[in-house]
């Protein structure tokens, strides 16, 4: 939990657009609530707070992004991540490049339950 918190910090340390921007919730899943809030079009930040999950092998939830910054997008931060108790198979990509690509809006993630997930936009 304490890697976690620390993991928290420095990212919102290291990222000013947190407070940058009115938050827009860019996609709202009720039924298996799951939400995605924007700050501006360079980042995203997607909340699944149920049971739902979308990580075994090839399965993937699209999150509605609308416009961004950029064609292709990084994860940057995973709260499943294996450091904070969860598994490494949690990840969409871990890779420092943009190799996630956006299609017609939408942005398709791996997404593990009862987790919080962040991605930057680029090219």
């Amino acid at each position: 939990m304490m890697r976690l918190v620390a993991a928290t910090l420095k990212l919102r340390a290291e990222n000013s657009w947190l407070g940058k921007n009115e938050p827009i919730v860019s996609h709202q899943d009720d039924k298996n609530v799951v939400f995605a809030v924007k700050r501006g079009g360079e980042y995203v930040a997607i909340i699944n707070a149920g049971d739902g999950q979308w990580c075994d092998g090839d399965t993937r939830y699209g999150i509605s992004v609308g416009e961004t910054l950029g064609p292709r997008a990084r994860q940057i931060f995973n709260s499943q991540a294996q450091e904070f108790g969860g598994w490494d198979d949690s990840w969409t990509s871990k890779g420092a490049g943009f190799d996630i690509a956006v299609h017609d809006g939408k942005l398709n993630v791996k997404l593990p339950k009862w987790s919080v997930s962040v991605y930057q936009f680029g090219s």
